[in-house]
């Protein structure tokens, strides 16, 4: 039935090119650059709370002259599509300087301001264990393209944040501020997925400008990635960034402190 072969095959086409497509979206998706500047900054970082995330605004003394020095971030993520040991999706992505790019948390200060703003995103979980997509299709008998039952179809259950506390001795999602001045941002932070009780991120941040230079300072865990942004009116910037080791993807955690500043000119 040459009818059938026909409409067969071209389901095939469709499939692999829906398949390449979603392959090279992924492959590339965080190694563009993005045209960013503060506004859209400010609207991503101290705009509504989004869904299911955890976001607190202070206000500090960090207020620096001039305006200039816009939006300054460090934003954290998983690179990979898993985490803890498959429990968890991470963000599947690289390093990116797009203000809505998915993370696991995230530090902006306004240096126009002096606010400061800490947003932890929820968890997503793999609540059946399966790893087909909804809607997914697949090849069957004879190379026909069929979809995979609704019964056996992944289903992702989104975890909201747990809350935020600031000040020393607070539980996870924990944020210090040591510091905060025309100079200088300096904080300290402990935090936990919402969905097992492993896999703390703890470390210290610091954010610094000198007349001449932009500074980041990063100790603690090794965990996860990270990379620190400046938007200004002009556009955006990596300041620069920290890959995750692949022996920390999961559930050991911690096991490489890490201490590492990289600077930019002003």
């Amino acid at each position: 039935m040459p009818g059938v072969d026909d409409s067969a095959r071209t389901l095939v086409m469709a499939w692999d090119q829906q398949v390449n497509h979603v392959h090279t979206g992924l492959q590339l998706a965080g190694d563009q650059p993005v045209a960013a500047d503060s506004a859209a900054a400010r609207a991503a970082f101290f705009g509504p709370t989004p869904p299911g995330a955890q976001r607190t605004i202070l206000q500090t003394g960090a207020v620096v002259p001039g305006g200039k020095d816009g939006i300054i971030v460090g934003r954290f993520y998983i690179p990979s599509l898993l985490a803890a040991e498959g429990n968890l999706y991470g963000d599947n992505r690289g390093p990116s300087t797009d203000p809505n790019a998915s993370s696991r948390f995230s530090v902006a200060w306004d240096t126009a301001t002096g606010e400061v703003s800490v947003t932890v995103s929820p968890s997503t979980t793999n609540a059946n264990g399966s790893f087909y997509p909804p809607n997914d299709i697949i090849v069957g008998p004879f190379g026909v393209p069929v979809q995979v039952p609704p019964s056996v179809q992944r289903h992702d259950e989104v975890v909201p944040a747990r809350p935020i506390t600031i000040g020393p001795g607070g539980e996870p999602n924990n944020f210090v501020v040591n510091a905060a001045d025309p100079t200088h941002l300096d904080l300290n932070y402990n935090l936990l997925n919402s969905v097992i009780p492993v896999g703390q991120a703890n470390g210290h941040l610091g954010l610094s400008l000198t007349p001449d230079a932009v500074g980041v300072h990063l100790d603690g865990d090794d965990y996860p990635a990270g990379e620190f942004v400046q938007y200004r009116s002009d556009g955006a910037r990596l300041l620069g960034d920290k890959p995750m080791p692949l022996i920390q993807e999961g559930a050991v955690v911690g096991i490489a402190p890490i201490d590492r500043t990289w600077t930019a000119p002003r």
